[in-house]
């Protein structure tokens, strides 16, 4: 297995464990605002995805983030949260339908850009100057900063879930 492929296989490891980990997460459950200044369970799972979307999108692709281009705050009731401020916002009118068919259309993103990078593109340095995190490789770019946030962010989710009083499933605990 080359480079390429291991990254591949890696974010669709985590498109899976993502999917398995939400796929049973009712609106009501998105919207529940928990205690103190933790954000729910919607402001969550939109910071990952808005990662993915926006990080790729602006450092690797040069484009803007589907988020924009294609309206999805208006269609999903969440805001831009590409960093989940101290005081996260209410996601009270969270429409999950439309949360789950963004999570497929950036899902989608990766794997195209993915499927059209090099080797030589995964050793290419980026310059994340701007946005406080100075130069690295694409290759650990991505493996680090955007496989790393989807893990950490999705593992927890069946955490916040079983906090409320809700047992996590097996599917979010397995991520399948």
């Amino acid at each position: 297995m080359n480079g390429i492929d291991a990254v591949q296989v890696a974010f669709r490891g985590a498109h899976m464990w993502f999917d398995g980990t939400t796929a049973d997460i009712s609106a009501a459950q998105a919207a529940m605002q928990p205690p103190g200044r933790c954000p729910t369970v919607g402001a969550l799972m939109a910071h990952v995805l808005h990662c993915e979307d926006g990080m790729l999108s602006m450092f690797v692709t040069k484009t803007q983030p589907l988020w924009q281009r294609d309206g999805w705050e208006a269609k999903t009731g969440v805001p831009w949260l590409l960093e989940i401020p101290q005081d996260p916002p209410a996601t009270a009118s969270i429409d999950l339908d439309q949360l789950r068919a963004y999570t497929q259309a950036v899902f989608a993103q990766t794997d195209a850009t993915l499927a059209r990078l090099t080797a030589a593109d995964l050793d290419g340095e980026l310059d994340l100057t701007e946005a406080g995190m100075g130069k690295m490789p694409l290759g650990a770019f991505l493996v680090t900063m955007l496989l790393g946030n989807t893990y950490a962010h999705t593992s927890g989710f069946p955490r916040s879930r079983a906090c409320r009083g809700r047992r996590a499933t097996r599917s979010s605990r397995a991520g399948v």
